[in-house]
């Protein structure tokens, strides 16, 4: 493989792809660690769907190396996440949705739980040179308990919000945000207008800098039954519409979407 002045290596399994990238990018750099972990994440127990999708999908590790980049180049502070970690371990190890902390390794990372992303600790491990504020919201108690264990090596860095997304966003009153990370809710109708109206507040309260990006989790994934219609863009399949038409854009578009002003 030539040496070059980005590294790149990609691997396509079924319908998603994994990319590997280096760079003089100190995030880019702190995300290595997890790459692989991310990538199989989004793409194990998936397999019979993957070819169903519209077309090759990169995996979760290409899009968050993108959103921290941004994050960095624009001299981010203000991280919101919501919806947080909720398992120690991932399906079907034993201890998954657990909340006894006996269940937490935290030397042995093959075993935490990338099929949901991990986003708090890797947003917090990737950015910490930063000293960015990040914020995870979250309405259940042993979600949060168990995000505070995942992080405590971060919490420093963090503040744990025990609350719905949507009061979260209406109550806030911090600096502006310049990464919101959309992860609440699953797959399903009411999870897709969840996530809209989640964009809508933040929005109408003005919430979002100059600079501000959006990542939506879970869009193009073959989790489910694909002919089902709110399956298509999965949890972006409302907000992703939305946004376009309140001056956003699709900047990347793979498992999961990036969104910026236009």
């Amino acid at each position: 493989m030539k040496k070059i002045s980005m590294l790149t290596a990609a691997l396509a399994i079924g319908g998603c792809v994994t990319t590997h990238a280096m760079s003089e990018s100190q995030v880019v750099a702190k995300l290595e660690q997890y790459a692989k972990y991310l990538e199989q994440g989004t793409c194990n127990d998936r397999d019979d769907h993957w070819d169903k999708l519209a077309r090759e999908f990169k995996t979760r590790d290409h899009t968050l190396a993108k959103a921290f980049e941004h994050f960095e180049r624009a001299a981010g502070t203000t991280v919101v996440e919501l919806g947080t970690i909720r398992s120690y371990v991932a399906w079907p190890n034993e201890g998954c949705l657990k909340a006894d902390s006996k269940y937490w390794h935290p030397e042995s990372p093959e075993m935490w739980d990338w099929g949901a992303g991990n986003f708090t600790l890797v947003a917090a491990a990737c950015l910490a040179h930063l000293s960015p504020t990040i914020h995870t919201v979250d309405i259940k108690e042993q979600a949060i308990q168990i995000c505070k264990t995942v992080t405590k090596p971060f919490a420093h860095l963090i503040q744990y919000h025990l609350l719905s997304a949507e009061s979260f966003l209406e109550t806030y009153s911090g600096p502006k945000i310049d990464l919101l990370y959309m992860d609440a809710g699953e797959l399903d109708d009411k999870s897709a207008q969840m996530t809209k109206d989640q964009a809508r507040i933040a929005l109408e309260r003005d919430l979002l800098s100059e600079q501000a990006q959006i990542v939506i989790d879970d869009v193009n994934t073959p989790d489910h039954d694909p002919t089902e219609i709110w399956h298509e863009r999965g949890k972006g399949r409302l907000v992703i519409p939305y946004l376009e038409q309140n001056g956003f854009k699709v900047v990347e578009e793979e498992f999961q979407v990036i969104m910026r002003r236009s």
